[in-house]
């Protein structure tokens, strides 16, 4: 494991210079081959960019941990193993997936060969502006790197205390909001800025693990399970195949930082991408079951869930009722090639999107304007669109929803842009957790969730988490200004 690194004895800044000497080589042969119309090489390119776009992001993200094991907990990390999935696994679909897979996948539009590729273009320039945000960014600011001499040497001390102050936050949101909203118990939606918060018990879950590796106590175990085992269930009942392997992904990660052994890291992979096997389809019939009650997904009371989960069970039927023949599910759902390839034709045909002309309402609290758009029924919109029901919640990816809405300038404008947001949360989360500030470790989640979450539609994804990021990051550093003044 010393020797994997092939960016070994190379600066941040390096590496992503590298990164980047990589995409515009692969944009540029491809571009060649479009511009040309050379067909024969369609097949050929169309499996090779998604490879060496997997290769890259993961060997970037692999390389900034070993240069820096902080890195795990910013934005960038994430964002380049969330597209080694979306934009390097995913659209392999359409060249190694079986013809049921291919199939299910053109029930939403069929995409050709010369549409695949513009797809895969899309993607590479999409990385490369994210990357050339992020650099140029970097050279205007150059924020100094906070070294480890000034780390705090009792972090298990810190790690309590930030463990106490996450529940305190987190536990209310989740079981007083977020989960009555999602078994159906409002009349109201509550607000996604405050909703966001319910994910601090997910850091919480993170510090007790990190806690039971380091200490490895009974006690510390049972501290961790006690949170572990209600968390995954709850998960779980909500149908969220998200919720439910964030729980154990979070989880890996603190062990991971109490081992600091990149060994924990790939049996986390390994066991996330096994029970991400196991629900999808437990996921799948159960949604299906709520939708034929004539209800959306977050209208079900949990006596209704346990009703369809031990209806399911008991026919026996739960794994092969909604089997669409023999399409690989869990690829299917990697990928976003037939959105891409549809909203760019829409485009392209005068069909233009206006979904980022919702960024006005993130400015806007819902308790000021209670008639505020929802702004995260975009993915049922557009499921209707492709679909013909609200059932669901698709998504293009934010690269694609840019093209949509303004071409290849927007895609430039907003990959960039997001690149340069990455650079400052990056620096801000290394700063704080390079220090053990844990107070701060909502505000480095809402970061990480910047970088993770570059398939969802950019309005309420990225730029309404960036708001409630600043929002509350400054309110953590005026409160704790204060409190130590007040020492």
């Amino acid at each position: 494991m010393k020797n994997f690194n092939i960016y070994k004895g190379l600066t941040v800044t390096r590496i992503f210079k590298v990164t980047v000497l990589f995409y515009l080589v692969i944009l540029s042969v491809a571009l060649l081959v479009d511009v040309l119309s050379l067909s024969s090489m369609y097949i050929g390119l169309n499996s090779a960019i998604p490879v060496l776009v997997c290769i890259l992001c993961t060997l970037s993200a692999l390389s900034l941990i070993r240069l820096k094991v902080e890195y795990v907990w910013t934005p960038i990390v994430w964002f380049f193993g969330a597209s080694a999935l979306f934009w390097g696994i995913g659209p392999l679909s359409y060249t190694f997936g079986n013809p049921d897979t291919i199939s299910y996948m053109n029930r939403i539009y069929e995409v050709s060969p010369e549409e695949l590729l513009r797809t895969n273009i899309l993607n590479v320039v999409g990385m490369l502006f994210v990357l050339l945000g992020y650099l140029i960014t970097l050279s205007i600011f150059k924020i100094k790197e906070v070294r480890d001499r000034v780390v705090v040497k009792n972090n298990i001390d810190y790690s309590s205390k930030a463990v106490f102050w996450l529940l305190i936050i987190g536990l209310p949101i989740k079981y007083l909001l977020e989960l009555p909203y999602e078994f159906g118990m409002l009349n109201f939606i509550p607000p996604r800025s405050v909703t966001l918060f319910a994910q601090c018990t997910l850091f919480a879950i993170m510090l007790l693990a990190f806690r039971a590796g380091k200490l490895k106590g009974r006690s510390a175990l049972v501290k961790f399970l006690l949170l572990f085992i209600p968390e995954i269930t709850i998960s779980f009942l909500m149908f969220n195949k998200a919720a439910f392997l964030m729980t154990f992904i979070f989880s890996g990660l603190g062990f991971f930082m109490a081992n600091r052994n990149l060994k924990t890291l790939v049996i986390t992979m390994i066991l996330t991408s096994g029970l991400y096997a196991a629900i999808r389809p437990i996921v799948t019939y159960a949604r299906n079951e709520i939708s034929h009650l004539g209800q959306g997904h977050s209208d079900a009371s949990i006596t209704q869930r346990l009703d369809i989960l031990s209806k399911g069970l008991n026919a026996g039927d739960m794994h092969s009722k909604y089997k669409k023949d023999d399409e690989q599910a869990w690829w299917t759902r990697l990928s976003y090639v037939n959105c891409q390839a549809f909203v760019m034709d829409q485009y392209d045909e005068g069909n233009k999107g206006n979904t980022l002309g919702l960024i006005a309402w993130v400015f806007v609290p819902r308790f000021i304007y209670p008639e505020k758009p929802v702004l995260s029924v975009v993915g049922q919109d557009f499921t209707e669109v492709v679909l013909g029901h609200r059932y669901g919640y698709t998504g293009v990816g934010m690269f694609g929803e840019a093209y949509w809405n303004g071409g290849w300038p927007m895609v430039m404008l907003i990959c960039s842009f997001i690149g340069g947001m990455h650079y400052l949360i990056t620096c801000n989360s290394l700063r704080q957790i390079t220090r053990r500030q844990y107070y701060y470790l909502p505000c480095i989640f809402l970061g990480i969730s910047t970088g993770y979450r570059i398939d969802a539609w950019f309005v309420g994804g990225f730029f309404g988490v960036l708001v409630v990021y600043y929002f509350l990051f400054l309110v953590t550093r005026l409160v704790v200004r204060l409190r130590l003044k007040s020492i």
